[in-house]
């Protein structure tokens, strides 16, 4: 028996259509409320994250958050002694 090759468009449809089934109108909806893939990470928001990690105990910051909000709101926590998760 010979079969068939989809296509690209095919395959992509049956996926779509797969995912529909198996997630519902209503959460595909909220996924392209939300859009699509966040940006990837830069070598310097990963280095950025590395500094602000505490490295020991003490909640020793090495380096500087930078003027991000999101940094300067970690530097404060860590500062109070508060840990997020």
């Amino acid at each position: 028996m010979k079969r068939i090759k989809a296509t690209r468009r095919d395959a992509g449809r049956k996926g779509g259509l797969a995912t529909l089934k198996k997630h519902g109108r209503g959460q595909l909806a909220e996924w392209g409320r939300r859009g699509g893939r966040p940006p990837a990470l830069t070598y310097d928001d990963i280095r950025q994250r590395q500094l602000c990690e505490p490295q020991n105990s003490d909640k020793e910051v090495k380096g500087t958050p930078g003027n991000r909000l999101n940094g300067l709101k970690k530097l404060w926590e860590l500062r109070r002694g508060v840990e997020r998760l």
